[in-house]
């Protein structure tokens, strides 16, 4: 009787385990990473998986002065930003695999929606920061990104 009881509480303990553990794609979701840039450091959420840059920073409110979204891609490429569903402008950096930031849009409007936004050169990453942080802490092509 004691084995059967023992068996039934391992059981109820695996269940209960499974539903309230987070899965790996749970855990993936909202990490943060520390980026500094041209002496300043922000926090920035990581996009690196394709539903997350699909949806990137739209349908939030606003992004602090200290935040950011990292679009964290595969490969170097031509790839392209757009404003869907997003309700305040935003500085987006590209930068290249050697961390170096290659092409730069400043003050990108939510309603430049359906315009692609894409690097003159390829790069394996994309920054989005707050309107206006490019210009604010003078970053400019060639400065190195680290994260």
């Amino acid at each position: 009787m004691k084995l059967v009881y023992s068996i039934v509480v391992l059981i109820a303990v695996a269940l209960v385990l499974a539903v309230f553990i987070p899965q790996e794609k749970d855990v993936e979701k909202g990490r943060h990473t520390s980026i500094t840039v041209a002496n300043v450091t922000i926090t920035a959420e990581v996009a690196d998986t394709e539903g997350a840059r699909r949806q990137g920073l739209s349908g939030r409110e606003q992004l602090f002065q200290d935040q950011g979204m990292l679009f964290m891609f595969p490969v170097a490429d031509f790839w392209g930003i757009w404003m869907k569903d997003m309700k305040f402008p935003i500085d987006i950096l590209w930068v290249d695999e050697k961390f170096a930031v290659v092409h730069i849009e400043q003050s990108v409007l939510p309603n430049t929606y359906p315009k692609v936004f894409r690097p003159s050169v390829k790069a394996r990453y994309v920054l989005e920061l707050p309107d206006g942080f490019a210009s604010r802490h003078a970053i400019f092509k060639g400065n190195i990104v680290t994260f």
